[in-house]
């Protein structure tokens, strides 16, 4: 049943959340007693928030849960079947060797019946007390839930008769300490009588609330713990929790008060616990409102309070790093594996399959499906890469059944279609790898003895293009007649990118007609003979197209090439090169009276880049402006037959990334205007840019919209660099 299910899922979760939340707690106890800021626990918290509902597939050779399998005793202990779990695994297991078992319809009973019948009675035990857990357990969830939403429907009606003082500044005297209240608009509620700078204190200490989102991270702690309300262990690390919200607030409010106002800013708590002592009015708790608690505690740690340090602050987030790394993760094998099934010594993940490695071999899972795709120990660390339909992974080719050294000396692939396996042509044939990476068509190999590096361009052995042939074995009519063929494709689909490789050793070729004067021109990609350290295979890069030969550069540039036509007639050939960090740059040739012609580029990665059918191709540039972003830029082929930019008025931002406006700030209506409509702090979002980079365009929270104006990094209106203006920038590079 699906509940039974959801509830051993919980079970399982609430188990290792316990575990984590111990260490979180452990390290905010530590962080509470030294100069620290309070953000690098909540940090620790809110993942921990995620460890408890979403179930973590992330593994690290630093999990605790590796110590004596301990993963696995807790899968095995809190299975719902764990005796029925195994038999299923072990049928799994065989199935990799007789697949056809489920093909057939053979059922795990008809294939183990002894084992079903000696069963049959547990498994019956197990599933009424599991049943009968699982609706006991949703009916506290939900009697939970009630409560919250009961308690805060009365906070909220005592409310309704709140006096407005200010904007979302309320005062009443329907409650006992100042709160806030509201889930889409939140509100702060005052209680009357505060004295001036009192009051001003509490108010900061209430918007602090609201701008750091504290009111959902209250809603969201009491919805999560609902779900574990079995656990008291959490429930205990949940009202530590809330004591955390309170004192980061605190931490935040002296930051901007400043230190030497602490004791006036504590004398304002002792204040309203003074008022809240002689109130006897309604105290109904309200688990998803925020309310003042712990205030002596709160007053201690506020007067004891030092600016954290430096270095003090990088340990604890090392040690945080740690904590995530030893708690938060399992270990990097298959956690419901009983014992005696092969450990998963490393997994790699394309997107669509996980490839794990085993003792016996390699293996593809999907969906709880398995297939063994290759046979062979290949070592604990054979740090798998697939590309363009091959897995590759280093191995020992020298390597024996029940031997006990490993050196990993040959980097092989399986093909993930046919399953043919080859090892890769190295340079330095059984030296021992150190590791290996595979970009974009190009395989570099750290070699640590003898040390040293090779780079070399990839390629698929035996990949025929034509009539069964590679192709370097086409004859030269059956060269003319593939390139007429592809050049046929190409310009029939105009506005579309296509890739037109054929890798082999050392090079990468294609035939295509490139000035349509009827003949194929040979085109070839190849490193410059000469230029290229180990490291990097295509860093010095030469071109060919028929006799003609161009040299370039390009930083980790891609074995592939691509063709484009915008309008049907002209074909353009396309290199593309990764950037030392996060700085593409696409390379625009083509072939006109015997010449290669360089018709320049754009800063955009070219296989993001939108390519439209009148011709014009659009992609994200990097642009730093108030922080990095990337704006969309439109490219066309000018009179001139180079690649030009379409002028634009504004561009759009690709992705409106959020930052926290510190102040209020102008805001024009229209680019130029004068008249200005003021906005106050909060978070927003920037869309569009003029074009000359002043101009951006802001929206709030609520929706309002108006331009604010930029020059050299700073706001004119205000005198100040963006720096101070703006928070949570991203600056990339």
């Amino acid at each position: 049943m699906i509940l039974m299910d959801l509830f051993e899922e919980v079970l399982h979760l609430s188990v290792y959340g316990t575990v984590a939340g111990a260490g979180v707690w452990l390290l905010s106890l530590l962080i509470g007693r030294v100069r620290a800021p309070k953000w690098i626990a909540l940090v620790l918290w809110g993942i921990l928030a995620f460890r408890l509902v979403i179930p973590f597939s992330f593994s690290s050779k630093m999990s605790v849960y590796q110590i004596g399998d301990l993963d696995m005793r807790i899968e095995n202990t809190l299975s719902l079947d764990r005796i029925y779990a195994e038999g299923a695994q072990n049928l799994q297991m065989g199935t990799v060797e007789s697949p056809k078992a489920f093909e057939e319809g053979i059922s795990f009973e008809d294939l183990y019946p002894q084992t079903a019948l000696a069963q049959a009675p547990d498994r019956t035990l197990w599933e009424l007390v599991y049943f009968g857990l699982s609706v006991l357990w949703i009916a506290g969830v939900l009697l939970l839930w009630l409560w919250g939403a009961f308690s805060y429907i009365s906070l909220k009606h005592r409310l309704r008769f709140a006096i407005r003082c200010e904007d979302s500044i309320y005062e009443t005297d329907g409650i006992s300490s100042p709160c806030v209240a509201g889930i889409f608009a939140p509100r702060v509620y005052l209680t009357p009588g505060l004295s001036g700078k009192q009051r001003e204190y509490i108010i900061m200490h209430e918007r602090m609330h609201i701008r750091y989102f504290d009111y959902i991270w209250k809603i969201l702690s009491f919805l999560i713990i609902s779900l574990h309300w079995f656990n008291p262990c959490l429930w205990l690390l949940w009202s530590y929790f809330q004591r955390e919200l309170e004192n980061a607030c605190d931490e935040r409010v002296i930051r901007r008060i400043g230190e030497e106002n602490k004791e006036d800013y504590s004398q304002s708590l002792l204040a309203m616990v003074c008022m809240k002592s002689r109130d006897k009015g309604w105290k109904m708790s309200v688990p998803i409102a925020f309310g003042e608690d712990d205030t002596k505690g709160r007053i201690q740690r506020i007067l004891k309070y030092r600016k954290p340090l430096v270095t003090v602050s990088v340990l604890m987030i090392v040690l945080g790093a740690g904590v995530c790394g030893g708690l938060f993760t399992m270990p990097s094998r298959d956690s419901m594996q009983p014992d005696g099934l092969e450990n998963v010594y490393d997994e790699y993940f394309d997107g669509n399959f996980t490839y794990q490695s085993r003792e016996d071999g390699i293996y593809r899972v999907r969906q709880g499906k398995e297939e063994r795709i290759y046979d062979g120990y290949v070592g604990a660390d054979p740090q798998m890469a697939v590309f363009e339909g091959r897995l590759y992974f280093l191995v020992d080719k020298l390597y024996t059944d029940g031997a006990l050294d490993w050196a990993a000396n040959a980097v092989r692939w399986v093909d993930l279609q046919t399953f043919e396996v080859g090892n890769l042509v190295l340079e330095r044939e059984g030296a021992l790898i150190d590791w290996y990476r595979v970009n974009d068509g190009v395989l570099t190999v750290v070699y640590f003895s003898p040390e040293g590096s090779e780079s070399t361009m990839l390629y698929h052995e035996g990949e025929t293009v034509m009539n069964g042939k590679m192709i370097t074995e086409l004859s030269d009519q059956e060269a003319r007649q593939f390139g007429a063929e592809m050049t046929d494709f190409i310009l029939e689909n105009k506005g579309t990118l296509v890739n037109i490789s054929n890798r082999v050793p050392n090079q990468n070729i294609a035939y295509l007609d490139m000035d349509g004067d009827g003949s194929v021109e040979k085109i070839i990609l190849e490193p410059a003979e000469g230029e290229n350290e180990a490291d990097w295979a295509l860093e010095f890069y030469c071109l060919r197209m028929g006799e003609a030969a161009i040299e370039g550069f390009g930083y980790s540039l891609a074995n592939t090439l691509w063709a484009w036509s915008p309008d049907g007639e002209e074909i353009f050939l396309i290199l593309y090169e990764d950037g030392p960090s996060a700085d593409p740059y696409s390379h625009f040739f083509y072939y006109q009276n015997g010449n290669i012609v360089e018709a320049g580029g754009f800063e955009a990665d070219i296989r993001n880049c939108v390519f439209h059918p009148d011709g014009t191709v659009s992609g994200g540039i990097s642009k730093e402006i108030i922080q990095t972003d990337w704006i969309e830029v439109h490219w066309q082929i000018g009179d001139d037959g180079m690649l030009e930019e379409i002028p634009q008025e504004i561009y759009e931002f690709v992705s409106g990334n959020e930052i926290e406006l510190l102040t209020e700030l102008p805001l024009h209506p229209e680019i130029g205007a004068e008249e200005t409509t003021v906005v106050k702090a909060q978070m927003v979002k920037a869309l569009r840019i003029s074009a000359d980079f002043n101009w951006i365009l802001i929206e709030t929270q609520s929706g309002e919209q108006g331009w604010v104006h930029i020059e050299n990094y700073e706001v004119p209106e205000l005198g100040r660099n963006v720096m101070e203006v703006f928070e949570g920038r991203y600056l990339a590079g």
